[in-house]
C-alpha cells in the first residue's frame, strides 16, 4: 500500500444485492476491527493534543502534528473500507489538517498585526498605563485638514475596520474546526472560476496534492514518489540500465540540487556580464545562459513527468465539456475496467463507481497522453480492487492502458468534431497553488501542465481566505462575487532608485510620464514616512530597483498598514522565501502580503535588468495600465485579463522564458484594471 496511489474520497466499490464483501466474513474481521479501533483512537488524540497546543506549541510540534493528523485520515479511510456505513469526511478532515501544518508560524504574526492594527498608536495615547483601545478612525496619524481633503479615499474605514476585526476573530478559531466548518469558512467562498490546488511534501517519499472547488468537498490525493518501484514488481520489468532495488523517477533532494545549481551559474553570469565585452565572450555569455534555461526547462518537465505524473489534471482548472462524448467516455471506462479486472463475464460483478472529478481529471492528460501517464491511472485503478480485497492481474495493464489511450483520444475527436476546444480553460478560469516550505521554491507555474494557464500562489490557505472576504467586504450587495479591481490613475511608481539600472529607466520613464494621473519617482529613494503615505493612498505601487526596496522602507510599516495596494517588485529576487529550518519560510514579500496587498508580482531568484524589463513591460500592456497613455478611451473590463493571465502571457517575452520568464510569479489572487 505504501507506494499505491490514495485518494481521499476513495472510489468506492458498487455493491452487488445479495452479495456482501467477502472481509465480512473471513477470520480477517475481528482483526480489521481492531484496527479501526486503533487507528481512530490514535487520531481522536492527535486532534485533542493539536487543539490544546496549536496556539503556544513550537511550531515544529504543531505542524507534525497536523501532518499526523492528516495522513492518518488517509488509514482510517482505507481500514474504514467494505464497512456498510461510509463515513465521508475523512477527506475535509484529511485537507483540513494538512493546510493547518502550512504557514503556522506566518499566521501567528497575522494575528499579532491585526492586534497592530486595530490598537490606537502610542503617541494617541493619553496614559503610559492605558492599555491600546480599539480604533474608530483609520487615520493612525494627526494630518492637516488640508492633507486630509487631498488624500484620496479607497476605502470606507467602518468596513476596513470590521474586515480586519472579522479575521482577528477567524485566526483565533481556525485551529479548532470541524470538517463541516472548513469546508464552509475556507472553500464554499472561493468564487465559482477558481481552482485551488494545495501541495503537501513528506520528505522524500509522497506528494500530497489537495484540489478545492467551492460547493465540492476536496479531493485529496497520495502521490508516492516511488510508485514507479510498484509497477515493476507486479510486472517485473526495470527499466534499461536500472539497478534493482534502486528508487525511479526523480527525488525532491535531486530536485532542489539541480534547481539550486542552475540558480547559482545564472548568478555567477548575471555577476561577470560586466566583463564580458568582446563578440565571442558575448556569444559565450549568451549560450551558457541559453543551456541553463533548457536546464530548468527539463527539470520543470521531470518533475511533473514524475512527481505528478497521470494526476496532472488535478492542477488544472475547469475546461468545456462536450456532454454526449463524456457520457459515452464514462460508460467505456467503466466496461474497460471491470472486462480487466473480471475478464467476459462482468454480470453481477462489484464494479468501480468512476466518478465525474476522477474522469475529468483523466480527461485532462489531453488527447494523447502519454503511455507513463495512462499506466499511473491504471495502477490506481487496478489497486482500488486491491483494496478492496479483489484479486487482480496485473498483467492486463499494457493492454487496458491502450484501451484507456484510445477511449481518451475518442472523447477529444468527439468534442472536437462538435466544435468544442476541450484543452482551452474557461474564459477567466483561474488555479491559486498553496505549496508548502519544501516545494515553495520551485516556479511551479512554469511546469508544462501550468504554464498555458493563469496560476497564482500563496503561502497558505488563510490568506486566500483573507482576500476573499477583503473583497466581500468591499461589495455595497451581496449579489453574487466581483472580481477585485484597481483604479490605474491611483498608481505611484519609484523607476531606478538607486540611479544604475539605465536601461529600466531609459525604457519605462518615457511611458510614465505620459501617464498624468500617475505619481512617482525617478532616481530618488523616498523616505519612510513618504512610502507609509503612498502605499495607505494608492490603488497600485511598483518597484523598479534593486531587490524589493527593504533598504529604505521596513518590513514592519508595511505589514501595520490597514490596507495595502496592489504591488509590482521587479527587482532580483523580491519573492524569495529563503528556508528557516523548522520555522517557516522568510522573505520580505511577506510584509506586503500580512499587510493586506491582493497581489504581489515578484522574482523568485536574480534576474537581468534588460530582460525583465521585456517581461514587465508586456505584463502591464496587456494588463490594459497603460490603456489611456495616449488618451484612448477607456475600453470595457473584459477586454483586459486580470494580472495573472498577463503575466502568464507575457512569460515568452524575453529571450529566456524559463531562466527569466519563470522567475516572475504573482502571489495573490487576481486583479483586474478599470
Amino acid at each position: 500500500m505504501e507506494n499505491n496511489v490514495l485518494t481521499l474520497p476513495s472510489l468506492r466499490i458498487s455493491s452487488v444485492r445479495g452479495i456482501q464483501p467477502s472481509i465480512h466474513r473471513n477470520k480477517t474481521a475481528h482483526s480489521l476491527r481492531l484496527a479501526q479501533d486503533g487507528v481512530s483512537q490514535a487520531l481522536e488524540r492527535l486532534v485533542a493534543t493539536h487543539r490544546k497546543c496549536a496556539r503556544t506549541e513550537k511550531v515544529a510540534v504543531v505542524r507534525r502534528l497536523c501532518y499526523e493528523a492528516g495522513c492518518g485520515m488517509f488509514l482510517r479511510n482505507q481500514v474504514s473500507i467494505g464497512e456498510n456505513m461510509v463515513v465521508n469526511n475523512y477527506a475535509a478532515l484529511g485537507g483540513y489538517y494538512l493546510e493547518m501544518a502550512k504557514g503556522i508560524g506566518l499566521r501567528r504574526e497575522m494575528q499579532h498585526c491585526l492586534e497592530q492594527k486595530l490598537c490606537t498608536p502610542l503617541q494617541m495615547m493619553t496614559s503610559d498605563l492605558v492599555w491600546p483601545k480599539p480604533v474608530v478612525d483609520l487615520g493612525q496619524e494627526e494630518e492637516s485638514k488640508q492633507e486630509q481633503a487631498n488624500r484620496p479615499l479607497p476605502l470606507s474605514s467602518s468596513r476596513t475596520v470590521t474586515h480586519l476585526m472579522n479575521l482577528r476573530d477567524i485566526y483565533r478559531q481556525e485551529h479548532d474546526l470541524a470538517d463541516g466548518e472548513f469546508q464552509s469558512y475556507f472553500i464554499d467562498i472561493l468564487p465559482p472560476h477558481w481552482t485551488v490546488c494545495s501541495l503537501f511534501l513528506d520528505g522524500e517519499n509522497d506528494l500530497y496534492v489537495a484540489r478545492y472547488r467551492a460547493g465540492e468537498p476536496p479531493f485529496v490525493v497520495k502521490l508516492p514518489f516511488h510508485r514507479g518501484d510498484e509497477r515493476r514488481r507486479h510486472c517485473r520489468r526495470s527499466p534499461p540500465g536500472a539497478s534493482r532495488g534502486a528508487p525511479s523517477g526523480l527525488s525532491y533532494k535531486q530536485a532542489r540540487t539541480e534547481l539550486q545549481d542552475i540558480i547559482q551559474l545564472s548568478d555567477e553570469t548575471i555577476h561577470s556580464s560586466k566583463a564580458t565585452l568582446n563578440k565571442k565572450d558575448v556569444e559565450d555569455w549568451w549560450m551558457t545562459r541559453s543551456l541553463l534555461d533548457t536546464r530548468l526547462k527539463k527539470l520543470l518537465e521531470q518533475m511533473e513527468m514524475t512527481w505528478i505524473g497521470g494526476f496532472k489534471g488535478l492542477l488544472c482548472g475547469r475546461h468545456p465539456i462536450c456532454e454526449t462524448a463524456f457520457v459515452e467516455f464514462q460508460q467505456a471506462m467503466q466496461q474497460i475496467v471491470l472486462t480487466n479486472v473480471y475478464g467476459a463475464t462482468t454480470q453481477n460483478r462489484r464494479g468501480l463507481e468512476l466518478d465525474d472529478r476522477t474522469l475529468h481529471m483523466i480527461l485532462q492528460l489531453g488527447s494523447h497522453p502519454t503511455n507513463q501517464e495512462v499506466e499511473d491511472i491504471v495502477f490506481y485503478l487496478l489497486a482500488c480492487y486491491e483494496h478492496q480485497h479483489i484479486q487482480v492481474d496485473y498483467s492486463v495493464t499494457e493492454r487496458m492502458t491502450q484501451q484507456i489511450r484510445h477511449t481518451i483520444k475518442a472523447y477529444h475527436d468527439k468534442a472536437s468534431a462538435s466544435g468544442i476546444n476541450t484543452l482551452q480553460c474557461l474564459p477567466n478560469e483561474h488555479l491559486i497553488l498553496i505549496p508548502d516550505q519544501q516545494t515553495q521554491m520551485f516556479p511551479l507555474e512554469s511546469m508544462p501542465t501550468l504554464r498555458c494557464q493563469a496560476v497564482s500562489r500563496l503561502p497558505c490557505m488563510s490568506f486566500l481566505r483573507d482576500r476573499i472576504l477583503y473583497a466581500i467586504s468591499q461589495q455595497d450587495q451581496l449579489d453574487g462575487w466581483k472580481d477585485i479591481t484597481i483604479d490605474a490613475s491611483r498608481t505611484y511608481y519609484l523607476l531606478n532608485p538607486s540611479g544604475d539600472l539605465k536601461h529600466t529607466q531609459a525604457t519605462f520613464e518615457p511611458i510614465f510620464e505620459r501617464m498624468h494621473t500617475w505619481e512617482g519617482h525617478t532616481q530618488r529613494k523616498p523616505s519612510e514616512i513618504e512610502c507609509r503615505s503612498i502605499l495607505k493612498q494608492k490603488d497600485l505601487y511598483m518597484y523598479f530597483g534593486h531587490s524589493a526596496g527593504q533598504s529604505f522602507l521596513r518590513g514592519q510599516i508595511i505589514r501595520q498598514l490597514p490596507r495595502c495596494p496592489v504591488t509590482l517588485l521587479m527587482g532580483c529576487s523580491s519573492g524569495a522565501l529563503q528556508s528557516q529550518g523548522e520555522y517557516d519560510p522568510y522573505g520580505y514579500i511577506l510584509h506586503y502580503l500580512m499587510g493586506g496587498s491582493p497581489a504581489v508580482v515578484a522574482n523568485l531568484w536574480d534576474v537581468t535588468d534588460k530582460s525583465i524589463d521585456q517581461v514587465s513591460k508586456k505584463m502591464m500592456e496587456r494588463w490594459g495600465l497603460f490603456k489611456n497613455a495616449h488618451g484612448q478611451q477607456q475600453q470595457q473590463e473584459e477586454n483586459h485579463p486580470s494580472l495573472v493571465q498577463a503575466l502568464t502571457n507575457s512569460r515568452e517575452e524575453c529571450q529566456l522564458p524559463y531562466l527569466i520568464g519563470a522567475a516572475s510569479v504573482v502571489y495573490g489572487v487576481p486583479v483586474y484594471v478599470l
